[in-house]
This record gives C-alpha cells, sequence and structure tokens, in this order.
C-alpha cells in the first residue's frame, strides 16, 4: 500500500517525458500529472489471512492508464511476497517431523534439568 499511496509522477519525470516524446500532446503530461491513488478502488485479504490457489489476491478499479503504471509494481511486490511465503511454508511442511522430534528432545532435557 505505501507504493500505491506514494505514486505519484513527479516535475522531473514529465520532463523527461516530454524530452523523449515531443510529439506527445500537452493534456497527456497534464493527465499523467493527475493521477493518484485517490482514483483507484483496490480490494485484498488483510495481511496475514490464508488464501487459496487460483484465487485473485488484489483487485485494482480505475483509470485504464493508472491501472497499466501500476500493474508491474504491484504484480512484482505481490508475487515475490507470495513465493516466499509459499517456500517457507513447504519447507516447514516438509520439515515437521524433524522439529516435532527436535523439540520433543529439547523439552524432555530441560524438564530434566529443572529438577
Amino acid at each position: 500500500m505505501d507504493f500505491l499511496i506514494g505514486f505519484k509522477i513527479t516535475e522531473e519525470e514529465i520532463a523527461y517525458l516530454k524530452k523523449i516524446m515531443p510529439f506527445a500532446a500537452d493534456d497527456f503530461f497534464e493527465y499523467l500529472q493527475t493521477l493518484n491513488y485517490k482514483q483507484l478502488t483496490i480490494r485484498a485479504p488483510p495481511e496475514g489471512t490464508v488464501v487459496f490457489g487460483n484465487e485473485p489476491l488484489v483487485s485494482v478499479e480505475g483509470p485504464l492508464g493508472l491501472c497499466q503504471l501500476i500493474e508491474t509494481t504491484l504484480l512484482v511486490l505481490v508475487n515475490y511476497a507470495t513465493l516466499v511465503t509459499t517456500n517457507a511454508c513447504r519447507m516447514r511442511v516438509a520439515a515437521e517431523p524433524e522439529f516435532t522430534e527436535q523439540k520433543r528432545k529439547d523439552t524432555h532435557n530441560v524438564s530434566e534439568k529443572v529438577k
């Protein structure tokens, strides 16, 4: 959400675009300057919520141009976090027998030392 809230095309970026796109109308650059997150409707489950495969994690509605501008960054942010979390969960599930056995041994040793 920080990315979306902070999204704004700066004067410096507009100047650069004007330089590389001299053929574009001034209305286009004025349009770019008006874009902000308040024009978007974003739906997503709360952080930490269990979600299922093949279900949308984030739904973004708004002006086409703005949605297309933020799409790549939003996909990278969501996909990376999802990848890391999924892999961590899979590793934890795969290692469960070893964790359970080690925990039982540690608990037993602590009980003996306390006596």
